[in-house]
């Protein structure tokens, strides 16, 4: 891989660098996802080029797939693709991901423990039940 030293700038984490325009960094960016956890979902299923890009230029001339999907259990993703048939108005288009939720990881990803339930009383309720005690005897010594 060529030196891209002068024409990087560091931000914080030396690994981590942003490029001039037009330059692509997609290697590294990749090894970040996997080390991280991630599978890159779009690269995982081969779709032709018309079905791939997400944004189109103003000028029409230059697709790209801009847009991804990254997914931490990589047996949970079916299905990514474009949807090109919607008219949105915009330089994107919209695209999918087919998923399947275990249950199990599903409620353990999504609910945490039961939290402790504290009683709670009406204040009402309260005053009724302390005017309605016995008078406490007194205890001399």
């Amino acid at each position: 891989m060529p030196s891209l030293a002068r024409n990087a700038t560091a931000i914080g984490d030396p690994d981590l660098m942003a490029l001039p325009q037009g330059m692509k960094m997609e290697n590294d960016c990749w090894t970040s996802c996997r080390h991280a956890g991630f599978f890159h979902g779009n690269s995982m299923f081969e779709k032709p080029a018309e079905r791939r890009w997400t944004w189109e230029s103003s000028n029409g001339r230059t697709p790209s797939e801009i847009d991804h999907i990254l997914i931490n259990r990589r047996s949970s993703l079916f299905d990514v693709s474009v949807l090109p048939s919607f008219d949105t108005d915009s330089q994107h288009r919209p695209f999918r991901a087919k998923i399947s939720l275990n249950k199990k990881n599903f409620k353990r990803d999504t609910h945490g423990p039961a939290p402790h339930k504290f009683p709670t009383f009406k204040s009402a309720d309260l005053e009724s039940a302390v005017v309605s005690l016995p008078p406490a005897p007194l205890v001399c010594k």
